[in-house]
């Protein structure tokens, strides 16, 4: 046999289980352990056929013969609020019952005709189980909770094997779950008032025999025998389906429910056991409904006051969240300076509200209390969001709040809001220490109050007394192709002189940079650019704020950067490497005298010729040799521009350029979703070019690369 404790094959006729130490309850042949009688109630007929009578029928609650062998039952072990209690609480499963009733009375009891077909095929799955007789030796209620675990829930402990570990909780909802015998035995415990129930019709259970009765009247969700029955003094409810079986075990004091509820698969013994062991605390007083009383909460100095049926939804050093069933609020500590240099509630609100878009909002507008401001704001979607702004000695506190009910809670939100205060003992150091920012290979010194909220492989975003952009990418890829950080600065300052009244070059410790800014506008924004290249990459500082910070400390910013020189290429093939630094240096083909690079991960189709086709996400590349004189071109740079001027006129766009010496083609529609890049190559007697077609536009950088990769063998190529 085996031990309902924890499952192990224990020595028939053992008293004990020699790997937990429960007491084995003996086999009794007149009624076995595990099985237990019920007792069909008399239907309310004066008269039943012979034919109709119904025997007492029998659950039997097999026993555990082999936990090994117990088949998975998947999907429904979890059972999707299958149990029970979950399908009990629904309203219309009342209206179910009652139907259910006022059919039996008019087929059994509404008339005494001797025409009974329906009597002899209506039955009830609710039944009430007789109590077998506990044998003097089985372990009392004390002794078995002894044995096993307990856990507490808002008053009540109840009591599992160790084999069972907690997996979730939340509020007054626990699972757990026995993970060695994970397809036999879970738990579920729950908690809360009975006026939850929402019931239509009829009275509310008022202790633990009515609560179990009132359970097992309830329409199961699915294809069960409902079963009532009492351990320990516990009143429980099982229900069977032939494959598993749940027993909730039912606890109740003024008002207040505790269910315990086991599921297992097959059922054994201990799922009775567990659901009936627990005990209610003597001293557990249930929460009064509808009270409210104030809490004091606190984000590293500011301190407000709202009532206890906010939780705090997130926490951490400078900033919190509180939320309720109504509302949210979010607190967020800065720097004063992080907020542009506004010193007060009013300051903040006012620019704050002249960031929105009134076409974003259903209302904007501007309150206070006393000296705190606020900006309201109602979307289209309902939601009613309050911003406002502490101010104190340097550092900030931004009150954020959201509800759809406004009408209701509008005026409690503002005064959570603006009850606030600002405990000077409490406030952190105002020491801000520069941080050195590391993107790409450049490094840019910012304030160390500058915090990064955005990077992906295109640039850093940070946020501070300004805001900092970082970008990088390669030269070759850009419109012009730039041979010093100094050239591209000035030629960007020939193009931004067309947009702003002033955009100053200035040279800052060998660094090209930008200012551009409107002296027309007086807070217009300001912008600092600083310019880097090395080799065949590219890195700019973008710097912007508006007119109020000081030119100086932009441009120091913007001219912080640093990165390690690059050495010069030596011959084409390291260039080419360089060019796709992932790119292995064996993955080239020799196309007669010109070596083509392409990704290893590509397909070949050497079908025709040495270098065959090469197809890639999004990318294909052919190659093709010719002599000068086939092309009547002098070199590969005139070669480029016979291929332009023949196949420009087929394309929407066209452009040549020259990328580390290797001159291309880029032909593309007009919304460069589909391109050919050609690169053109040549040795003084031999010309070749390497195409690629381009299917995706966001490639076109990795075609260019590809198409200018190449290599001709024996020296480098003629331009």
């Amino acid at each position: 046999m085996f031990c309902p404790n924890c499952g192990k094959n224990v020595e028939d006729g053992s008293r004990f289980c020699g790997e937990c130490g429960a007491v084995m309850e003996p086999a009794q042949p007149e009624a076995p352990v595990g099985q237990e009688t019920l007792i069909v109630p008399e239907l309310p007929v004066t008269e039943l056929p012979n034919d109709a009578a119904m025997d007492q029928a029998t659950i039997v609650v097999p026993e555990l013969t082999d936990a090994t062998t117990v088949a998975p039952v998947g999907e429904e072990k979890k059972k999707n609020k299958t149990s029970l209690l979950i399908g009990l609480i629904a309203g219309g499963a009342v209206l179910l019952i009652a139907l259910t009733v006022l059919i039996c009375w008019l087929v059994f009891g509404g008339s005494n005709d001797s025409n009974s077909d329906h009597a002899d095929t209506t039955t009830t799955t609710t039944t009430t189980v007789e109590q077998a007789p506990i044998p003097d030796d089985a372990p009392t209620a004390e002794e078995r909770r002894s044995q096993l675990k307990s856990y507490t829930l808002s008053g009540l402990t109840f009591y599992l094997s160790e084999d069972f570990e907690e997996t979730m909780r939340a509020e007054e909802i626990v699972t757990f779950d026995a993970p060695e015998l994970s397809s036999v035995l879970t738990a579920w415990i729950y908690c809360g008032t009975v006026e939850e129930f929402e019931q239509d019709a009829g009275e509310l259970p008022t202790d633990s025999a009515s609560f179990a009765k009132w359970l097992s009247q309830q329409e199961p969700d699915g294809d069960y025998e409902i079963a009532l029955g009492e351990r320990y003094g516990v009143h429980y409810v099982t229900q069977t389906d032939g494959s598993k079986m749940v027993v909730i075990g039912c606890y109740m004091k003024d008002g207040y429910y505790w269910v315990v509820e086991i599921e297992s698969h097959p059922a054994i013994e201990a799922t009775i056991d567990y659901a009936t062991l627990a005990q209610i605390d003597p001293s557990f007083q249930p929460p009064k409904q509808d009270e409210v009383t104030e809490q004091e909460v606190s984000v590293n100095g500011l301190h407000l006051r709202l009532d206890s049926s906010f939780t705090v939804g997130e926490l951490d050093g400078q900033s919190a969240s509180y939320i309720n069933d109504h509302m949210s609020l979010y607190v967020r500590q800065c720097l004063m300076s992080e907020l542009g240099g506004v010193t007060t509630s009013e300051e903040f609100a006012k620019a704050y509200l002249e960031q929105r878009s009134p076409e974003d909002y259903e209302a904007l507008d501007l309150g206070n209390v006393g000296d705190f401001y606020y900006v309201l704001m109602t979307d289209y979607e309902g939601w009613t969001t309050l911003t406002g702004l502490y101010v104190y000695e340097g550092w900030g506190w931004q009150v954020i709040g959201d509800t759809r009910d406004f009408e209701n809670q509008g005026q409690a939100l503002i005064d959570f809001m603006s009850s606030g205060w600002v405990v000077k003992e409490e406030l952190p150091a105002l020491e801000v220490k520069p941080q050195n920012v590391e993107f790409n290979g450049l490094t840019a010194e910012l304030p160390g109050s500058y915090k990064e909220i955005y990077r992906d492989d295109e640039y850093v975003f940070m946020s501070g007394e300004m805001e900092v952009y970082i970008f990088t990418g390669k030269v070759s890829a850009l419109d012009r192709v730039y041979t010093s950080a100094k050239e591209m600065a000035q030629d960007e300052q020939e193009m931004y002189k067309a947009y702003w009244d002033n955009a100053d070059y200035y040279e800052l410790g060998g660094v090209s940079c930008l200012l551009l800014w409107d002296s027309t506008e007086e807070n217009s924004t300001k912008t600092a650019y600083g310019y880097y290249m090395t080799g065949n990459v590219w890195w700019l500082i973008e710097v912007k704020n508006n007119s109020k910070v000081d030119n100086n400390v932009m441009l120091s910013i913007a001219s912080s950067g640093t990165y390690e020189e690059e050495e010069p290429p030596t011959t084409n093939k390291e260039l080419a490497i360089r060019q796709r630094p992932d790119m292995s240096c064996d993955t080239f083909a020799d196309y007669y005298g010109l070596k083509v690079f392409y990704d290893p991960s590509w397909t070949v189709d050497t079908t025709w010729g040495p270098t065959g086709d090469y197809e890639g996400d999004g990318i294909a590349m052919y190659s093709y040799a010719f002599t000068l004189a086939d092309k009547n071109v002098a070199d590969a740079v005139e070669f480029a521009w016979q291929l332009a001027e023949e196949y420009s006129p087929q394309w929407q766009y066209c452009e040549v350029g020259l990328a580390d010496g290797v001159p291309y083609v880029i032909l593309a529609d007009d919304e460069v979703e589909y391109a050919m890049v050609i690169g053109t190559y040549s040795d003084g007697t031999n010309c070749w070019e390497i195409d690629i077609h381009c299917y995706d536009g966001d490639k076109l950088d990795q075609a260019i690369w590809f198409a200018t990769a190449g290599v001709v063998e024996g020296g480098a190529n003629e331009t």
